[in-house]
């Protein structure tokens, strides 16, 4: 019942209108997918160190039934009161993403020591960038913040 109100309320946040969709794909290459679903397409904007973001990833990622009847396509942007850039940078550079954004929201890994080597790449900064330029348009100031699109 709390996983329903969870979504439930999240759902009302923002159905999407066509603009906001065409930003949207605009960066859906970025997207860590969760779930193959065709009911709709929710493109959701996170933040790995927000509480509410950690708990939404662990929903979505751990309720089988919802990823067969919807698309997430998650997002990482930081909102300004977590120190979160250089996580982010960190998965988006990871081969396999849904893994790296797991272990880190889902399980807490502490990566500490593996951001202490990392090197961030022109590549990744680029795609961060486009990420956070597409979520200033749509005016995206809450973690998660989802857009909903029903086929």
């Amino acid at each position: 019942m709390k996983t329903l109100f969870f979504v439930l309320l999240l759902s009302l946040n923002l159905f999407g209108s066509q603009k906001e969709e065409v930003l949207l794909k605009s960066i859906s290459e970025y997207a860590i997918r969760i779930g193959t679903g065709n009911v709709s397409r929710e493109y959701v904007f996170v933040d790995p160190l927000c509480p509410h973001s950690r708990k939404y990833i662990k929903m979505i990622s751990e309720d089988e039934d919802l990823q067969k009847e919807n698309s997430y396509f998650v997002f990482l942007y930081r909102l300004p009161k977590f120190d979160s850039d250089a996580l982010i940078q960190y998965i988006y550079q990871a081969k396999d993403k849904r893994t790296v954004i797991t272990q880190i929201m889902i399980d807490k890994k502490d990566m500490e020591d593996a951001l202490f080597d990392f090197e961030v790449n022109e590549k990744t900064v680029k795609i961060v960038n486009k990420i956070a330029l597409v979520a200033q348009k749509l005016k995206v100031d809450r973690r998660p913040q989802m857009f909903t699109f029903y086929d």
